[in-house]
């Protein structure tokens, strides 16, 4: 069995951190998952919803990801073919 280290100390400015970006992630989540709710002509959300909304956000960060990459490439001179 691991052992986990007890005593731990954050500063209140790192909790403050953690909780804000927390918060953020919860609230659009939240109303992703409302929207998903709304097309789907309910006005209650279900796990299904939160569920679609989790899996459009993986997607679109995917698709962010890729795209800056091939742009970073494009800027950066090295992509050797014309897009």
């Amino acid at each position: 069995m691991e052992d986990f280290k007890t005593d731990l100390r954050f500063q209140s400015s790192a909790v403050m951190a953690l909780q804000e970006a927390s918060e953020a992630y919860l609230v659009g989540l939240f109303e992703d998952t409302n929207l998903c709710a709304i097309h789907a002509k309910r006005v209650t959300i279900m796990p299904k919803d939160i569920q679609l909304a989790r899996r459009i956000l993986n997607t679109s960060s995917v698709v962010q990801a890729s795209t800056k990459n091939l742009f970073d490439l494009v800027k950066n001179g090295n992509l050797n073919h014309p897009i």
